[in-house]
């Protein structure tokens, strides 16, 4: 409240007629705030929501049963609609956006899961169960595999032996062995004859991993020329190909031939 003058003044009031058809939406109370466009003013996006809550909120169907939302604490979904436009608190308020951000997760994952199904019913992945090349790569090795190591792979060799496409995720900390599991596998995908990616976020991760992958396979300190390396317990030598953003024109399109045609493993 201003005062001019000596005397108390509204400046840009708000008001509502409390007999109105849309008593309650501006005034009195917590009121929403809606991204409006031009021409469209706040008062009137709130009383026509208003209104459609009044006539159709109740009618909202929730599609989640009553025993999850008892298990998750939830409220219905008609009541987080009401809440979430016109909370009675702030706690209503964010007990009604708990609810909707649900709604949208679990959606979301029931979509995920859908497609994994989807794509593991199909049943057209490879089954590779020879790992003699692999078991030569290690036994070359200046190292043994620790416990943790070798129970990761014989879970990642037990899913590349179904034709089930495998989704499984490797987690370990720096250092922990992880490059040196993944060629493993990668490994027994080429010795029956397939081709294998290792993929990185940045460009220098693609190149460190390129030369380690060269390394451990050849056994030399630096990558060998073109990627070339002979490998234990396979009868030709294997190529392996670095491709990243930056990658020249002339090596990007000789890569690429590479990896179309089966020139790079």
């Amino acid at each position: 409240m201003l005062f001019r003058f000596g005397h108390p003044v509204f400046q840009n009031p708000e008001y509502e007629r409390l007999d109105g058809p849309a008593a309650g939406a501006h005034t009195g109370r917590f009121v929403p705030v809606y991204p409006l466009t031009q021409g469209l003013a706040q008062r009137t996006m709130r009383a026509m929501l208003a209104a459609l809550l009044e006539a159709f909120g109740d009618r909202l169907a929730d599609p989640l049963p009553a025993p999850i939302r008892k298990r998750q604490g939830l409220l219905p979904l008609p009541e987080a609609i009401r809440q979430c436009h016109y909370p009675d608190s702030e706690e209503t308020l964010r007990e009604a956006r708990r609810r909707l951000a649900f709604d949208e997760l679990l959606a979301v994952q029931i979509g995920v899961v859908s497609r994994k199904r989807e794509w593991q019913a199909q049943g057209n992945a490879p089954a590779v169960t020879d790992h003699a090349a692999a078991d030569a790569f290690l036994a070359s090795l200046p190292f043994a595999l620790t416990r943790s190591q070798r129970e990761a792979l014989g879970a990642i060799r037990a899913d590349l032996a179904r034709t089930v496409p495998m989704s499984r995720l490797l987690e370990g900390d720096v250092g922990s062995g992880k490059t040196v599991v993944a060629v493993s596998a990668m490994l027994s995908m080429i010795a029956a004859g397939y081709q294998a990616v290792l993929m990185a976020p940045t460009e220098v991760l693609a190149e460190q991993h390129y030369r380690t992958i060269c390394r451990v396979l050849s056994g030399e300190a630096e990558p060998p020329l073109h990627g070339v390396v002979s490998v234990p317990g396979l009868p030709l030598p294997i190529r392996v190909v670095l491709l990243t953003g930056s990658t020249r024109a002339p090596e990007r399109r000789a890569a690429l031939e590479a990896l179309r045609f089966g020139g790079a493993q």
